[in-house]
């Protein structure tokens, strides 16, 4: 939770700082997961928070697919103007990569990190009886 708060106060010293010229319109907030995902729940906590910084709507919008490519593709194919954010996890900038060949952006070069907001662990598991047994 208080990595949450953290992204929060990053927020909100974004906005203060850019307060008379941004925004402009609606901030447009895409996630490359279904709603209801980690990724949609810390954008929620924190969207109400910037809607009342800015004083304008923040649009969320969910573009579940392709473990995530589909919505960091959109954005990354969205004009270059502060008000399209991507609330990624691993799957965007870590997975996709190794395991979808032609992806149509390079999490390396299409995007800079704002801020990490959530540490969730990650684990593999399967059901022992299909373990290969080793000789």
């Amino acid at each position: 939770m208080n990595r949450m708060f953290s992204v929060l106060a990053l927020v909100v010293a974004f906005t203060s700082a850019h307060a008379a010229t941004f925004p402009q319109k609606a901030d447009h907030d895409s996630r490359a997961l279904p709603a209801g995902g980690s990724s949609d729940m810390v954008a929620r906590f924190v969207a109400p928070k910037v809607n009342e910084r800015l004083g304008q709507a923040v649009v969320i919008d969910n573009r579940a697919g392709a473990n995530g490519a589909i919505g960091a593709t959109l954005v990354k194919r969205a004009a270059p103007d502060g008000y399209t954010i991507l609330v990624g996890a691993i799957g965007v900038y870590a997975i996709n990569p190794f395991l979808q060949k032609g992806l149509q952006y390079d999490p390396a070069k299409d995007f800079d990190l704002l801020t990490l907001a959530v540490r969730a662990p990650n684990v593999l598991v399967m059901n022992p009886r299909h373990a290969r047994k080793e000789p």
